[in-house]
């Protein structure tokens, strides 16, 4: 076995450990970690966000894509991430960004069924594909793309969901937009181009960001914005 192989099963036993499999046990240990000690949040986030409403997909996650998504953005997904408009729930769902299919298990809590998948990276590709199988036994139709987002990935969609690090950027080549759509904009100088392109863009929220490149600090936003389609 070579050692990527082995990095891969030892990822898997990981998840798998963490309480989302088909065994639906739930290992506290793995909460009470040196990180999350000292507060109880995690964990009710864990049990009311994740494993009640959605044990049952029996999808499986690496332990730091539930930390940063299901635990630290539930309350944003729920607060941010649903269509306004009736959306029929036989309707495509465009996820860009799907990560490891997390933001379609929330969706197809709340009954969509269709969906469109993209994600670039390969290593949460991999996951992505073992959810999706997982998904189809209870009635969800998913495709999958291992690609960067692009405004063909709209065809067809009737909600959207993008988070592609930049590569929201193509929303500003197309003329219209087919749908209503959730983005999050990665830089302030992209926000105010899509400010001009689209008048109507509702802004969400703004979330300042720090990082470290070449020894020097850098600051900036990122921004979730709700963007409409023509009237």
């Amino acid at each position: 076995m070579d050692n990527e192989e082995a990095k891969s099963q030892a990822e898997t036993r990981n998840a798998i450990v963490f309480g989302c499999s088909c065994r639906l046990h739930l290992p506290l240990y793995r909460i009470w970690d040196e990180h999350y000690l000292w507060d109880l949040k995690p964990l009710y986030y864990y049990l009311v966000r994740f494993w009640i409403p959605y044990h049952k997909y029996h999808a499986v996650f690496t332990p730091q894509r539930m930390f940063d998504t299901f635990i630290r953005e539930g309350e944003d997904w729920e607060r941010n991430y649903l269509p306004l408009k009736p959306v029929p729930k036989k309707g495509m769902i465009l996820d860009a960004g799907a990560g490891e299919g997390e933001t379609i298990l929330f969706y197809a809590k709340r009954g969509f069924r269709n969906f469109v998948a993209v994600e670039s990276d390969l290593k949460a590709y991999s996951h992505l594909l073992r959810n999706v199988e997982r998904l189809k036994m209870f009635g969800l139709q998913v495709v999958a793309r291992n690609k960067s987002f692009d405004a063909e990935d709209l065809e067809g969609v009737k909600f959207a969901k993008i988070d592609v690090e930049g590569g929201e950027r193509e929303l500003l080549a197309v003329d219209s937009l087919p749908c209503e759509m959730i983005v999050e904009i990665h830089n302030s100088s992209l926000f105010h181009d899509f400010k001009s392109k689209w008048r109507d863009l509702e802004l969400l929220r703004a979330t300042p960001v720090t990082w470290e490149q070449g020894h020097v600090n850098h600051a900036d936003t990122i921004y979730l914005v709700r963007l409409w389609p023509a009237s």
